[in-house]
């Protein structure tokens, strides 16, 4: 009886918070922008900016405004005109600030018996999800003004994974219950709930049931009076659904097992991809428009940042309108990301970006790793914060002591080019905006397993004693490259083999750590007045070779011999009679075990 009237006060003051919310008049209209001073403390929730964390945070960055933070969620808009930002502050009001000054443009103040956990938005709606004791309750609010469109209690469910979710077009707002969804209209009402599934598992007593959710529909897109679903089979194949506004499945179609399906923003187009095929179809996914074979690898479709595992071999680029493959490569054993045509790999030597003749035209240290893009951007967590980077011309833009970086913004106010990024700390659990220029960024580093040419010289030998020292750490050994009698000229195959040596070592380089190779040339020349010397030039000419092939020449060293050779190492004879120079592949890391 009295747990029966706990639930009824419970279920009586949320229908009166929803009242209170419809009938609330609407919050006033923004306010004259000011620059927040460091000391007003009219908002709860801002926070001290001459204080030492911030000075810190800031470094030579002008640091704009901060607010103390409530949540994960941040929503950053990056329109000109709006250039605004949304998060959820600690005492538990919902604001919008002007990202250029800081200044609030509306505020939800907290709801009593409340608790706001989770947010997720759009250009032109907010969905909030929160507790109310022991039920979940939502709110459904307009982006331009914070004013109120709906809201509710929603279902009890076994899973606790209630969330507000946002579509993969980002143009749509539902309902994650766990095991359910619940589709939403642009006014925040629910339109219709689609059930995941289930699987039952063996019971624990006699009086428990247990069941597992083993498939949670996801939501595609909205289009003109439907929702584009992808729900989940017994059979473990996926499936098209539209649902209508009233709740009715208008379309029903089978895609098989696929490993992801989203819309492309610029054709609108569909794209399924499954293990070994991806494919394209139109927008209400009934039509096929292209079919490309994946080849064992990755695709990139459009504009992505798209990761690619390890098990992956190739990268395919490819016309998101045409479905022509545009480029094609081999990936290195690393873990990698396919952008804008090029890619991104992440090895021994640290972040950085391959050409197509695998020469890294810029890196970061170890440990640094590709957290998000935003525009032409790419957000990099380091060992010591959070930096922006531009790929393209392979400069930092920005760097922050900050656990994550969540939108940059234009800041038109202050300079034509000037932006306001948008970032989070942990100690204090803060967000805060700061300016910066992108004209104005620093030069990355240039590649890490390539000397410049001026370093390299016409010659590096090494003492004799010393590599033969080395050959004692169990060298491999390569195809030696055979040369015409009396020549010290490399023909054609030879050219081609020692170009692919060097991209393999370039690729082993950059994973696993560079390995040293020696040239050694052979003096048994036949009919040659100096056997020795021409055995010179042509070790010379191999490492020249290898050079412009990408290795580094702090790790070749060229000698024309003789030397005592260990036995393990195989002697190749060639069958030409001309002459060979034979290299060598030496593990370093080999003679420190």
């Amino acid at each position: 009886m009295i747990l029966a009237r706990a639930t009824l006060v419970q279920l009586t003051a949320a229908a009166l918070w929803l009242s209170a919310c419809a009938s609330a008049p609407a919050p006033p209209r923004e306010a004259p922008r000011e620059t927040p001073r460091a000391s007003s403390f009219q908002d709860p929730v801002q926070l001290e900016l001459n204080s030492y964390e911030w000075r810190a945070l800031a470094q030579a960055t002008p640091l704009l405004w901060a607010y103390r933070l409530g949540g994960a969620e941040v929503d950053v808009g990056e329109e000109p005109a709006r250039a605004s930002v949304l998060f959820l502050g600690s005492d538990q009001a919902l604001r919008e600030l002007d990202a250029r000054t800081g200044a609030t443009r509306w505020r939800l103040p907290p709801s009593p018996g409340v608790r706001w956990r989770a947010f997720a938005a759009t250009d032109t709606r907010v969905l909030l999800l929160g507790d109310f004791g022991a039920r979940s309750m939502y709110s459904f609010h307009r982006r331009a003004d914070g004013a109120w469109l709906a809201g509710g209690a929603i279902v009890d469910s076994p899973y606790a994974a209630t969330r507000p979710a946002l579509a993969r077009d980002g143009r749509s707002l539902y309902l994650d219950h766990g095991c359910a969804i619940s589709l939403l209209d642009d006014d925040g009402r629910v339109l219709a709930r689609r059930d995941g599934l289930e699987a039952r598992l063996p019971e624990l007593s006699v009086e428990t049931d247990v069941h597992r959710c083993v498939g949670v529909p996801e939501v595609l897109t909205r289009g003109d009076g439907w929702t584009a679903v992808l729900a989940p089979t017994p059979s473990g194949a996926a499936r098209l659904e539209h649902i209508d506004d009233a709740g009715a499945r208008t379309l029903e179609l089978e895609l098989g097992v696929v490993s992801s399906a989203r819309y492309d923003a610029t054709t609108r187009l569909l794209i399924v991809e499954r293990d070994d095929v991806i494919e394209a179809r139109s927008t209400d996914g009934v039509k096929a428009r292209w079919s490309v074979p994946l080849e064992g690898g990755r695709a990139q479709v459009g504009d992505l940042l798209v990761s690619a595992p390890r098990e992956s071999s190739r990268a395919l680029w490819i016309d998101a309108r045409t479905g022509v493959v545009t480029g094609r490569r081999a990936l290195p054993d690393a873990a990698s990301w396919l952008y804008r045509g090029g890619l991104l790999v992440q090895g021994s030597f640290g972040l950085g970006r391959l050409d197509d003749e695998e020469r890294v035209r810029w890196f970061m240290p170890n440990g640094s790793r590709v957290e998000g893009r935003f525009g032409d951007w790419l957000a990099v967590h380091t060992h010591w914060g959070v930096a922006l980077i531009d790929p393209e011309r392979g400069q930092q833009l920005l760097g922050a002591h900050a656990k994550r970086l969540h939108g940059v913004t234009f800041d038109a106010d202050a300079d034509a080019d000037a932006r306001v990024a948008v970032l989070s700390s942990a100690f204090p659990h803060a967000l805060f905006g700061l300016r910066f220029t992108p004209t104005g960024g620093e030069a990355l580093g240039r590649d890490p397993v390539r000397s410049p040419a001026s370093d390299c010289g016409e010659s590096q030998e090494a003492a004799r004693a010393s590599i033969e020292r080395e050959l004692a750490c169990h060298p491999h050994a390569l195809d030696p490259v055979v040369f015409a009698p009396g020549s010290a000229a490399l023909d054609e195959a030879s050219a081609r083999a020692l170009r692919e040596l060097g991209a393999r070592w370039r690729a082993t380089a950059l994973t696993d750590g560079p390995a040293k190779l020696l040239i050694i040339g052979d003096g048994r020349v036949p009919s040659s007045v100096d056997p020795w010397g021409v055995a010179r030039t042509r070790a010379g000419v191999v490492r020249a070779a290898l050079i412009d092939a990408g290795v580094d020449c702090a790790h070749l060293h060229a000698i024309d011999g003789p030397l005592r050779l260990p036995e393990d190492v195989p002697r190749r004879e060639t069958t030409r009679q001309g002459g060979r120079v034979t290299i060598l592949s030496v593990c370093s890391v080999c003679c420190l075990l």
